[in-house]
């Protein structure tokens, strides 16, 4: 099977202890019914430890968490006791893979590192984005999406991640990107399209913007009060680094939208990104473009509520 990966994926190592954002705390971990059993077999306390960490719910179990959010696993050098005693193999699936993600498309699959992760938001910042294709073992499959709509996404999805990108500033990149989206949106509807005229497209402001965002499903306390604390001294970011923010943000989504013939709802979604990151260093509430990033994804990418809410298509002027 043909893979297809940002340059950064083999570079990619979890940061570990010295993670300002560690996923072992304040998330619920699910654990594999495979893994589950596995941990039966685990001998001394280690093995103690991993099934009464375990909370048996509708599908399989989860990982319970502490008062203070910990995962039951967690010790106090903030590493995964588990994985420190019974090596990484002995890691429940999400474990093991978290945050990396795969989107298996038939003759192809997509295989990323999710910005929730600070290190991962780094690594991408640290030179323009270029994607890798590589071939696995792994058997082709049936494409889950009609061949030619998955085609048509796919074209489309590299045209949005040009546009985003060649933009002489990130406004003029995102009104190119949602108003291309948006004719793609009228040729699957069989509409006449309106043109892809930047002047078409109207962002929102800050404010609208800290509104949309507070109205969100909160992960954690900590995403509201770094909203609502009053602003600090601004962080500056390169335009052309939330652009690639932006681009990967499509490619980690867009192709979603195939399923429901939906060409401009994660177009909209990539945009809201890319500003959400920007307005919380505006206002002081990230230290860097990374952490901004990281912090968006772990509100947003995580809960589809969220994500469906960062999906409406911006009003056109």
């Amino acid at each position: 099977m043909k893979v297809l990966r940002p340059w950064f994926y083999e570079e990619f190592r979890c940061a570990a202890g010295s993670c300002r954002h560690n996923c072992c705390i304040g998330w619920e971990v699910d654990v594999d019914p495979e893994s589950v059993a596995r941990w039966q077999d685990i001998p001394g306390t280690i093995g103690e430890r991993a099934r009464a960490a375990l909370v048996p719910d509708e599908v399989s179990a989860h990982l319970r968490l502490e008062a203070d959010g910990r995962c039951a696993l967690l010790d106090a050098d903030d590493l995964c006791a588990l994985q420190k005693d019974a090596g990484e193999a002995a890691l429940c699936e999400i474990c093991r893979e978290h945050p990396r993600f795969h989107a298996y498309l038939g003759l192809r699959r997509e295989d990323g590192v999710g910005l929730c992760c600070e290190e991962a938001a780094r690594l991408l910042l640290q030179r323009p984005l270029a994607f890798v294709w590589s071939e696995d073992s792994a058997p082709e499959e049936e494409p889950p999406i009609e061949p030619a709509l998955l085609e048509f996404f796919t074209e489309v999805r590299a045209s949005l991640m040009r546009a985003l990108c060649a933009g002489e500033t990130l406004e003029a990149g995102l009104c190119r990107m949602l108003a291309l989206a948006r004719e793609a949106q009228a040729r699957l509807d069989g509409e006449a399209p309106r043109g892809a005229g930047e002047e078409a497209i109207a962002l929102p402001d800050d404010g609208a913007l800290l509104a949309e965002l507070l109205s969100l499903a909160p992960i954690d306390a900590d995403w509201t009060e770094r909203l609502t604390r009053p602003a600090r001294q601004p962080v500056p970011v390169p335009d052309a680094h939330l652009a690639a923010a932006g681009a990967y943000t499509l490619y980690r989504w867009y192709l979603q939208g195939a399923e429901e013939r939906d060409a401009l709802g994660y177009a909209a979604f990539a945009a809201r990104f890319v500003l959400a990151a920007r307005l919380l260093l505006r206002r002081g509430a990230a230290d860097s473009p990374a952490e901004a990033l990281c912090l968006v994804s772990r509100e947003v990418e995580y809960a589809w509520e969220n994500v469906d809410a960062m999906r409406v298509p911006f009003a056109a002027r």
